[in-house]
């Protein structure tokens, strides 16, 4: 039983398969191509992301979602049901320009190293197949991420650029820009926070402009075969707008409190002669979050707002993440063993608190492992698509449920 071979390649060495057994046949079912990855077994067993990989992240006319892989193609002959390899010409859909189109032989195992050779090696002989050669095939795993991904990192790309050429100044600049938090009624935002290292990246490529070296350090992209995405330079400006729109409304509430209070002052004896006492309590506290709608059932973990539903889920969001970046050497996964919930509080008191947010409190574990990671951008830019972010909550309530069990356990 071999368990470290990723999805993607399992689903092109049986497509692959296939083609070299039934060279008259133009394309397959999906229930072909995971019969043969049953019979390869080249996992031990069948992977629920097998299934999706090929309906979606192997297919290359279809938009990345996360995986960009360019293994498959929808197979016109079958108005796009079936599945074949991808060739040279196929439609490459948004998002996939750098994917993956054959597996890297490193990431194989030993044992079926030969077996897939040979494949490559035929494949690269039939027309619109991958070249392959023993040097052309990489030896040490998948594209970076930040290249599949046309990303730019700061402490990988900025950071270094900058030591490069001193007249850019200090990267601390960069590293400690203003970020808005607040909105200009002067509500509290994580709009920003949350693409903070978008926003210092386009910071970064505004001073690098400004000194006239954008175009080295395009050349340095360029090694790689990435380029500068606008978007960076759009979230820094409306960074900067918006820091400037919250400064305004600011000083607009000082000014105008500060008339209302000298206007205020001499009324101030008759207001408190002819108001009448309140009747009762304020309608919420004053100090402190109002309380939650009686007639609503709010989520266990936190509230959500219904019109955003700004949710993390273990099986859709999570669960096709991990198969398509789970490193090699941490078999990580949305299935992994039981987390321990918490069954009493910090008090030691029996408590249900942790069971109702069990879900909650898992999400958060594998939030954390992600960022351990160092892949938590490119979480951040899978949820970016859907117009969502991550809410701090799930790992808080995840460290919450670990603060409790080790509380538990002191005698």
């Amino acid at each position: 039983m071999v368990s470290t071979i990723r999805v993607a390649d399992e689903v092109w060495i049986a497509t692959a398969g296939l083609h070299s057994e039934n060279p008259e046949a133009e394309d397959f079912t999906a229930g072909q191509i995971v019969d043969r990855v049953l019979e390869n077994n080249y996992f031990g067993s069948l992977r629920p992301g097998v299934s999706i990989h090929i309906s979606q992240h192997c297919v290359a006319d279809k938009r990345a979602n996360p995986g960009n892989y360019l293994m498959l193609a929808s197979s016109p002959q079958t108005g796009g049901r079936n599945r074949r390899l991808f060739r040279d010409g196929d439609e490459i859909g948004p998002g996939r320009k750098n994917g993956k189109r054959v597996p890297y032989l490193s990431q194989i195992p030993y044992e079926r190293q030969d077996e897939v050779k040979r494949l490559l090696e035929w494949w690269s002989t039939q027309e619109g197949g991958c070249p392959f050669s023993e040097s052309g095939n990489p030896k040490v795993g998948t594209t970076p991420v930040k290249v599949r991904l046309n990303q730019i990192r700061l402490s990988e790309d900025i950071y270094p650029f900058f030591l490069d050429y001193p007249e850019l100044g200090s990267i601390n600049k960069i590293r400690d820009l203003e970020i808005a938090e607040r909105d200009s009624e002067g509500n509290p935002i994580d709009r920003y926070r949350h693409r903070q290292t978008m926003i210092k990246v386009g910071y970064a490529l505004k001073i690098i402009e400004e000194n006239g070296l954008l175009k080295r350090f395009e050349e340095v992209l360029s090694a790689t075969d990435r380029t500068i995405k606008g978007s960076y330079s759009t979230w820094y400006r409306e960074n900067e707008s918006q820091l400037s729109s919250a400064r305004r409304a600011s000083n607009d509430r000082d000014n105008s409190e500060s008339s209302e209070d000298d206007r205020g002052s001499h009324r101030s004896v008759f207001h408190r002669r002819n108001r009448d006492p309140l009747p009762g309590p304020p309608a919420f506290p004053i100090f402190g979050a109002r309380p939650e709608p009686q007639n609503t059932v709010p989520d266990p973990a936190f509230t959500i707002d219904p019109a955003t539903a700004n949710l993390i889920h273990l099986q859709n969001d999570i669960k096709p993440f991990l198969d398509i970046y789970s490193p090699e050497n941490a078999q990580l996964s949305a299935d992994d063993a039981p987390l321990a919930i918490s069954e009493l509080d910090e008090a030691g008191n029996p408590t249900a608190y942790y069971k109702d947010r069990a879900v909650t409190i898992r999400v958060g574990f594998l939030l954390a492992a992600i960022r351990n990671l160092g892949l938590i951008g490119e979480f951040e830019d899978l949820l970016a698509v859907s117009g969502r972010t991550i809410n701090p909550r799930y790992e808080q309530m995840y460290q919450q449920n670990m603060s409790a069990i080790a509380a538990s356990s002191e005698p």
